[in-house]
């Protein structure tokens, strides 16, 4: 598609008009939208840093942190990745198995 575009072509199908589409209302604050699972099963949320030192996700501590570093191997950590989203990842591992969750997924932060 960027291509088509950069060479001068319109985009084929149909149009959308932008005032038929349907915002969706906000979560409530303790829940986030996992957008996406990276390679190395890291979820990328919806989400921003939550405040204090830890959360729980489910019956599993996460350690609100700034590097892997923060959390023993094989422990959970909520930081702000270098794209600027929130992530929830495994030291060591996999949150997306971990937590047996992927893209689309909802998370409830407590």
């Amino acid at each position: 598609m960027a291509a088509q575009l950069a060479l001068g072509h319109s985009p084929a199908g149909p149009r959308l008009d932008g005032a038929e589409l349907v915002r969706l209302p906000p979560l409530p604050a303790d829940k986030v939208n996992v957008v996406e699972v990276d390679g190395f099963g890291n979820l990328i949320t919806d989400a921003a840093l939550p405040p204090g030192e830890r959360v729980r996700i489910g019956s599993r501590e996460v350690v609100v942190g700034r590097t892997f570093g923060d959390v023993a191997v094989g422990g959970l950590v909520i930081y702000e990745d270098s794209a600027g989203d929130v992530a929830v990842a495994v030291n060591g591992g996999s949150a997306a198995a971990l937590l047996g969750v992927g893209a689309g997924d909802e998370l409830e932060l407590a």
